[in-house]
């Protein structure tokens, strides 16, 4: 799901829209991503383990401005599906989805 929405925004499917249509698309679906990503702290390295230098990262806004672009000419094939094996206790499949 979350893949879908981040290409609708990406690489819009009728290259004819107006520019309002376009950035009403990217609302919906910056709204969308709201709903599954969550809030990440991110720790310099020198500072692991310490809450000191510490700072929230706004995930759907770094997903939408520094990682859409580099994907906006691209047609096809922007994940790879890596399985790492299962998951202790109900012995479900894990996987690593990387965007390529």
């Amino acid at each position: 799901m979350q893949i879908s929405l981040f290409m609708s925004a990406v690489n819009p499917t009728n290259g004819h829209r107006t520019q309002s249509k376009k950035v009403q698309m990217s609302l919906h679906a910056r709204r969308q991503m709201l709903k599954v990503l969550y809030p990440v702290t991110e720790v310099p390295a020198e500072a692991a383990g310490k809450k000191k230098n510490t700072k929230q990262v706004d995930m759907v806004d770094k997903l939408f401005t520094e990682i859409a672009p580099k994907y906006e000419g691209r047609n096809g094939g922007y994940t790879r599906i890596v399985k790492i094996g299962l998951r202790k206790g109900d012995n479900a499949m894990k996987v690593l989805l990387e965007l390529v």
